[in-house]
């Protein structure tokens, strides 16, 4: 699996047999092929699995603003703005193992989203350089890459997790 920025709102990913597009649109919209999600819900396309979730408001709008994409045996969660990142049901969703989130989001947000889904890479997309992120989240290893490339043997389980951080230029 291969995951890139390809705008400040729009994340590929590549699985081993799909191209995946996550973008932020008014809420989030998946693109698998000629398929398109843009609703809240669970679905399968192409060996590709889809957990789209709204943070509930008074004015429900039907706009998905949190992502889980599951392909190749890898777990990826992904957040695009703050609202997302307030929604406590989250932590009942199991084994993100990596977890994608906007650089503008709230420093104790994201750490919060950390201790939720205990993923194994964080990855910063959107504004924010290098230098700006290491500082805000006293993180001196934090990189920055075009891409992630993973498969699932490089995810330990049930071992000692060591969070690896990321910035997707």
């Amino acid at each position: 699996m291969t995951i890139k920025k390809a705008s400040a709102k729009e994340i590929s990913i590549e699985t081993a047999n799909e191209s995946v597009k996550v973008l932020s649109e008014g809420g989030i919209r998946v693109e698998i092929g000629s398929s398109v999600v843009n609703q809240p819900g669970e679905y399968e396309i192409n060996n590709v699995n889809i957990i789209a979730l709204e943070v509930p408001t008074p004015d429900y709008q039907g706009k998905a603003n949190f992502v889980s994409v599951s392909a190749d045996g890898i777990d990826v969660g992904i957040i695009f703005d703050e609202k997302a990142s307030e929604k406590d049901s989250l932590k009942d969703i199991a084994n993100i193992d990596i977890l994608a989130v906007n650089s503008e989001i709230n420093v104790e947000s994201v750490r919060k989203l950390i201790t939720y889904f205990e993923p194994q890479y964080l990855l910063f997309f959107g504004p924010k350089k290098l230098d700006e992120l290491q500082k805000e989240y006293n993180m001196p290893n934090l990189v920055e890459e075009k891409s992630l490339k993973v498969k699932e043997s490089d995810f330990p389980r049930g071992e000692n997790i060591v969070l690896r951080q990321l910035l997707l230029k």
